[in-house]
């Protein structure tokens, strides 16, 4: 989260499971920020959040997601949820993968100290949502895992997702 906040303007918003507009101080500060809450749990109040984030994109805001709905838990890519695909389609804006290296030592899953080091942010080419209708965010969602699991997994056989 801190390597995407400092290398892109301060246009973008969050889109964050609900558990953490939650938490004290934290929640509040994000809801300040128009960070976009989804509750993973009930299928037609994300499917309502994903209309409101396509909504905020077409007003000039990005949307940022982490595909994945989760941090790793062993360094390696994750399956991906179709929620950020299908935000792309209902927009009818590119959906631009960003690739983040390096970071999982940093905070390993479960871990609670931070071991600093030096991270590698790639902004790869945007993936076209034209053609494609919600039915078909599936295919997109599997072609977009198709690109970063080409990125991190065939280049290192450790993970570093």
């Amino acid at each position: 989260i801190w390597t995407i906040l400092g290398a892109f303007p301060p246009v973008i918003k969050w889109f964050a499971k609900q558990e953490l507009f939650k938490i004290p101080l934290i929640g509040r500060a994000m809801t300040k920020a128009g960070y976009l809450s989804v509750d993973r749990a009930q299928p037609r109040e994300a499917m309502k959040a994903l209309k409101e984030a396509a909504n905020t994109i077409k007003s000039g805001s990005s949307v940022v997601i982490f595909p994945e709905g989760t941090r790793t838990k062993d360094g390696h890519l994750q399956p991906f949820k179709k929620g950020g695909f299908v935000m792309g389609i209902e927009a009818g804006v590119p959906v631009v993968p960003v690739i983040i290296r390096n970071s999982f030592n940093i905070l390993p899953g479960g871990g609670l100290i931070v071991h600093p080091q030096k991270v590698e942010l790639e902004v790869l080419d945007p993936v076209e949502t034209a053609g494609y209708n919600r039915k078909q965010a599936e295919e997109l969602m599997n072609k977009g895992y198709a690109i970063f699991y080409e990125q991190l997994e065939t280049e290192n056989s450790e993970g570093n997702a």
